[in-house]
């Protein structure tokens, strides 16, 4: 469903005219979307996208390629090999903590922060480069380490926060798939404004059994691929 269509349906089980409850409608479908997606990493919003990790910098804050969604979590990181991009070595995830106390404890290897952008990836140099980095993902800073003294093209797996949404045409997976859900979980929030004397009272059950049904739907894809 569009924002439109969200609304109208929502205002219609409240029988409050547009002009007056819109914009509460529109905050609280909002709301009920950021509650969703931040209770639960979907993989719907999941995408592969390239950056890249500019030489010399200790962290940095990703800049991804044709995505405008919000970041919420890397996954994975490779960095590509090839010039048309489609080999790649996995970068091995560390925590952070870990990182700061490697580079507290020992200084980094002049060997380790080779330019190796024109390496062939054989199974000698895969396991070489797969020993070699490191990557974490902290606050909004990816870090790659040992810090590269050339830049590298990464391959990133992430997980996106879809935005609000804002146009009336506006919508996203979660609102088609969810829609159910959305209207549900905004009604039990909004009851309070029903004109009706007797009103339509959405119970906690319906909203977990709508919300387990988007999560399920969820669970069946198996891949990621970018959003369209």
């Amino acid at each position: 469903m569009t924002f439109l269509e969200l609304r109208t349906s929502i205002l219609g089980y409240l029988n409050r005219p547009s002009s007056e409850m819109a914009a509460v409608v529109n905050t609280t479908i909002n709301l009920v979307l950021r509650s969703l997606q931040r209770g639960h990493q979907f993989q719907v919003c999941e995408t592969l996208v390239k950056m890249t990790y500019p030489a010399g910098q200790y962290f940095v804050t990703p800049t991804l390629e044709g995505v405008t969604e919000v970041l919420r979590n890397i996954i994975t990181v490779g960095i590509v090999l090839n010039s048309d991009k489609t080999t790649f070595v996995p970068v091995l995830p560390k925590s952070f903590s870990e990182i700061c106390k490697e580079i507290q404890n020992r200084k980094e290897s002049s060997a380790a922060c080779a330019d190796d952008s024109s390496i062939v990836a054989s199974n000698e140099d895969l396991r070489r480069m797969i020993s070699t980095y490191y990557f974490s993902f902290f606050g909004n800073k990816l870090v790659l380490y040992p810090t590269p003294s050339a830049s590298k093209e990464l391959l990133l797996h992430c997980s996106v926060f879809f935005p609000d949404l804002v146009a009336d045409t506006d919508s996203n997976a979660l609102t088609e798939a969810g829609a159910d859900y959305v209207i549900l979980a905004s009604l039990r929030l909004l009851h309070i404004y029903m004109k009706t004397d007797v009103r339509y009272a959405v119970t906690d059950a319906e909203v977990a059994a709508s919300r387990e049904t988007l999560l399920a739907w969820d669970r069946d894809i198996r891949s990621a691929a970018p959003l369209q």
